[in-house]
């Protein structure tokens, strides 16, 4: 047996906002509590590298280009989470379709939502989630330059676009229609991207990594606890694909 210490810092509560329950009085109070105990237990699910990302409250623009199984797809579900914990926030992810969104996200969301015990309405699956504080999170897809129109006039205050290194035409969608779309957040507004290594050169994720201006972060499977025997992971992949650990293959996807 054991016991769980959690320590509470009345200096970082922040005000916050409910139709219910107003901004004033022990609610406030209350509800403060609950919210950084919330971010707490979100946080507790992620290891030491994963959480450095979700730790990261300063900057804006951030890519996280991590290997197969490093838990990138867990990370991003809390970094949903995280941002809706604020009243009023509209957090957005998307990936290279609408059924790849719900099928990298689905699961882990479902799983958090149930074990965080946190009301909502809307299912996982329909791609949109609201929250009892006015806050949501949409799933969705971009294919190609036809669905800019579609994300024009939302207001978002963070989003994650997942596969960055295979989103076709992004630049244009970034620049031109989700930056904008930031501005009403000022400076709680952030946008990830997330991938995989690229295998092109040229490729506007390689732009991206190579913008100083922009915060990485870069880890593998290697780095993963939950993944055990690793070594031996690795040595059965090469045997299938009848490569090396040395291979441009397993150092990319791997390391």
């Amino acid at each position: 047996s054991g016991y769980l210490a959690v320590i509470y810092d009345p200096s970082r509560i922040s005000t916050v906002y409910t139709k219910k329950l107003g901004t004033s009085g022990q609610y406030l109070t209350q509800m403060a509590k609950d919210n950084e105990f919330l971010l707490y237990r979100i946080r507790n699910t992620l290891y030491d590298k994963q959480q450095e990302v979700f730790d990261n409250n300063i900057d804006q623009t951030i890519i996280s280009i991590c290997t197969r199984r490093a838990g990138k797809t867990e990370l991003n579900a809390r970094l949903l989470l995280k941002d809706v914990t604020k009243p009023g926030h509209h957090a957005l992810y998307l990936n290279r379709t609408f059924d790849n969104a719900v099928r990298q996200l689905g699961k882990p969301l479902d799983e958090l939502l149930m074990s965080l015990d946190m009301p909502h309405k809307g299912q996982v699956s329909s791609g949109f989630i609201e929250f009892e504080n006015g806050s949501d999170i949409t799933l969705s897809g971009y294919n190609n330059k036809g669905d800019i129109d579609r994300y024009r006039g939302g207001k978002y205050s963070l989003i994650i676009l997942d596969e960055i290194s295979h989103l076709r035409s992004p630049k244009v969608l970034i620049e031109e229609v989700l930056e904008p779309s930031q501005i009403d957040f000022g400076k709680e507004a952030q946008m990830i991207f997330t991938g995989t290594p690229p295998r092109n050169k040229v490729n506007y994720a390689r732009e991206l990594w190579n913008n100083p201006k922009i915060k990485h972060y870069h880890w593998s499977f290697m780095n993963n606890p939950y993944i055990p025997d690793k070594d031996e992971v690795i040595q059965k992949i090469c045997e299938k694909h009848g490569c090396t650990v040395e291979s441009a293959f397993i150092q990319r996807e791997y390391f």
